[in-house]
Parts: C-alpha cells; sequence; structure tokens
C-alpha cells in the first residue's frame, strides 16, 4: 500500500513560505496557513485558497489571492522551486487543452485540475512552463523548444 500513501501526500501537499497580508506575516507549511498557530485556511500552487478564516476572510470554497487586496506569498511549491503569488504580470483566465489535457487559466497562470502549478500565459500567447528537472520557475516555450 505504500503507492495509495504517496497518492494521498501528493494531494495534500502545497506551497511553502509566508502569507504577508494586512501587515500581518501567515506561515504557510506544504499548504496549510497558520496565523499565530492556528490555521486559518489552506493555499495550493495556483494561487487559490481554500477554507480561509481570519485576515483572509471567511469563506469555505475556494478563492484565487488576487481576492485578497494587498496579499503576496513568497515561497517555494511543492518540489522546491520559488513561488510568488500573485505574480507579475496577469495573464487571462479560461481553460486551455493540451495534448488531450484539460488544464485550468487563473490569471495567467496554468494549472491542472488538482491545482499543480504548471506554468503561465502572458495576453500575448506566451508560454512559460516550470520545469522541475532543470530546476527552472520560469521557462519560455517557443517554437524552437520541444517538451523532454
Amino acid at each position: 500500500m505504500a503507492t495509495q500513501r504517496s497518492v494521498e501526500a501528493l494531494k495534500i501537499q502545497g506551497p511553502s513560505g509566508f502569507i504577508e497580508v494586512a501587515g500581518q506575516m501567515l506561515v504557510v507549511d506544504y499548504g496549510k496557513i497558520y496565523l499565530n498557530g492556528a490555521p486559518v485556511g489552506f493555499l495550493h500552487e495556483d494561487g487559490f485558497l481554500q477554507e480561509t478564516t481570519g485576515p483572509l476572510g471567511n469563506s469555505a470554497g475556494l478563492k484565487p489571492i488576487e481576492d485578497i487586496p494587498g496579499s503576496t506569498f513568497r515561497g517555494i511549491d511543492a518540489t522546491g522551486l520559488e513561488l510568488e503569488l500573485p505574480g507579475g504580470d496577469k495573464g487571462p483566465s479560461g481553460t486551455l487543452a493540451y495534448n488531450g489535457v484539460s488544464l485550468l487559466v487563473t490569471y495567467g497562470r496554468i494549472s491542472t485540475h488538482e491545482h499543480h502549478l504548471v506554468g503561465e500565459l502572458d495576453d500575448n500567447g506566451t508560454l512559460y512552463l516550470r520545469d522541475p528537472i532543470k530546476r527552472v520557475p520560469r521557462r519560455q516555450l517557443d517554437e524552437n523548444t520541444q517538451l523532454t
């Protein structure tokens, strides 16, 4: 049953770092958000917050980090790549299909339906992928780039 445990662990992993909001620093540990040691929500890699309370507002559902004015996350994702939310440039929102795989795009952040951040898409259609192999958080793809 080692496979079962690793799948469950992957589902609950999130980023680690700090959220600054309203002059307060919140600790994020594998997605779980804490204020003074008390849990106040969960942050997914794609910038969605879930089950929030306290300075993040009371919400049982999902909401993007952009919905909380002045909030910024700085840290690393579950693979150890640098992550800042929201990112510098905001992009489009919607859905994207690539090789039959349905992806979500929220403010330019591309993610799976399980909220794993894949990359970014800007308003000009330029695609940037997170590359955990070469340890690059933002690798630009163009017509000469091959996915390996």
